[in-house]
């Protein structure tokens, strides 16, 4: 059931850090395939990053299954390699929650505990390559308001976002950014409708819209930028929320 759309270029690669697949290429070798898990090749990645100028990126943590044990550490491990990469070549990282999916339990209790331990026992934002801003490190959390994710209680997001700003002790608060939908303004579309999301979403730091696959030509592209993003950026700079 394997289908690859592309191949990557994997000459740069050690190839101590590639594991040789069953999937035979037109040449009659067998393909390798590349893991974050390996430190070298995430510091691979940042090293492009620092080649091509670009600041850093954001590690997107999915809360599905992070009470695995296997499944936490790996993904754990993943998020250290960014953090030791980010240092090696001078880019900033910053963690990026992603609450999309279905839980058995409180998935915004369990993120809020997944911070402490991220703070207090792998030091992550003890790192001077974190990203600040304000004075307070970065964090993204994907997946509010959508119609599509699971995560419908306004109050329990509102007392979250209360946590991270102002109620949590000071090492763990966080400029907080929303990865929301494209249409979150309006409340319409991708959004949910209900009118308590205009306060959750008016309480964020940050906002950042999923604008992904929004348009398809550059003429549609110009009709989203004047109706959309446009409009979005000016009611965030009225609020004082980055955009």
């Amino acid at each position: 059931n394997l289908n690859v759309d592309q191949y990557p270029m994997m000459d740069e690669y050690d190839d101590v850090d590639l594991a040789e697949s069953n999937v035979t290429m037109p040449d009659g070798s067998k393909a390798k395939f590349y893991s974050n898990a390996k430190p070298n090749v995430v510091k691979k990645h940042f090293e492009w990053m620092a080649d091509y100028g670009i600041s850093g990126a954001f590690h997107m943590r999915f809360m599905v299954d992070l009470d695995i044990e296997k499944n936490y550490d790996w993904k754990t491990g993943v998020l250290l390699n960014v953090r030791d990469a980010a240092e090696a070549t001078g880019r900033v990282f910053a963690v990026s929650y992603n609450i999309a999916g279905r839980f058995s339990g409180d998935v915004l209790e369990d993120l809020k505990n997944d911070w402490m331990n991220l703070v207090d026992n792998e030091l992550i934002t003890s790192s001077d390559r974190y990203l600040q801003h304000n004075g307070l490190p970065v964090l993204r959390i994907y997946g509010i308001g959508f119609k599509i994710v699971d995560v419908a209680d306004t109050a329990k997001i509102l007392d979250l976002i209360n946590w991270f700003q102002k109620d949590a002790e000071p090492k763990y608060r966080v400029f907080l950014i929303g990865g929301v939908p494209s249409r979150w303004r309006e409340r319409i579309g991708d959004s949910r409708e209900e009118a308590e999301w205009q306060s959750v979403y008016e309480s964020l730091d940050g906002i950042h819209p999923w604008h992904v696959g929004r348009w398809t030509t550059l003429s549609a592209w110009d009709t989203y930028y004047t109706n959309t993003i446009a409009l979005d950026a000016k009611l965030c700079n009225d609020l004082g929320i980055v955009y």
